[in-house]
């Protein structure tokens, strides 16, 4: 007798050869009950029996994995498909009669399915993760974008401070040349003003010179007149 681990048994559904190489092979048991781990299934074997036999053997909890000709599968296709438990494990196999197809294997078109199912998934989660990526990078672009705007706003704001600034000590510099200019004007006025307080103070000067000037003449003539005019009365006494 051979079991898997754990004392567990492998059961058989097949045709007469079937089950006697496994026979053979040391994998026939009896439970307590008297039940065995095999059914041979011929020409006169009811589809019911064989639904049956499958059913029990799935409820067994000393049978981990069911043997069964591909061809006796398909008879009880509907049971196998509902049997979706991991253990037992229901394995199709071929016999002497009936090679062994993959399409119609139980297992393989659920693994075929469950492999689509997860492959879809897989590209649902690359699609998701792909529009992440590239919400992420619309986004960084709109941050970019917007930090951009802001640096030529403070920029152009920097700018024309700059310009203000510029203009306005363009402004304070053109009324600082209008005041120098003004008091520049204002001290030509106020020295010709002077210059010509000190022309008139000069003229002035000169004409009083020059009269003072005249009297002395005139003195000095009133002087020589009655020097002479005593002269000739000093003559004529004289005489």
């Amino acid at each position: 007798m051979a079991t898997v681990a754990r004392g567990r048994l492998i059961a058989v559904i097949g045709d007469e050869d079937t089950c006697v190489g496994f026979l053979l092979g040391g994998i026939g048991e009896m439970n307590k009950h008297r039940q065995p781990n095999y059914m041979v299934v011929n020409k006169s074997t009811s589809i019911n029996d064989i639904e049956e036999c499958f059913k029990r053997f799935v409820k067994r909890d000393d049978i981990d994995i069911i043997l069964i000709n591909q061809n006796v599968a398909e008879m009880i296709r509907y049971v196998i498909d509902a049997h979706t438990e991991p253990i037992p494990a229901v394995l199709e196999i071929p016999s002497k009669d009936h090679p062994y197809d993959a399409s119609k294997d139980s297992i393989l078109r659920r693994a075929k399915l469950h492999c689509k199912v997860a492959v879809e998934g897989l590209y649902c989660r690359v699609a998701a993760e792909e529009l992440y990526c590239r919400v992420a990078a619309e986004e960084l672009y709109c941050r970019v974008a917007a930090e951009e705007l802001y640096c030529r706003v403070e920029a152009e704001e920097l700018y024309c401070r700059v310009v203000a600034k510029e203009l306005y000590c363009r402004v304070a510099a053109e009324e600082l040349y209008c005041r120098v200019a003004a008091e520049e004007l204002y001290c030509r006025v106020a020295a010709e003003e002077l210059y010509c307080r000190v022309a008139a103070e000069e003229l002035y000067c000169r004409v009083a010179a020059e009269e003072l000037y005249c009297r002395v003449e005139a003195e000095e003539l009133y002087c020589r007149v009655a020097a002479e005019e005593l002269y000739c009365r000093v003559a004529a006494e004289e005489l």
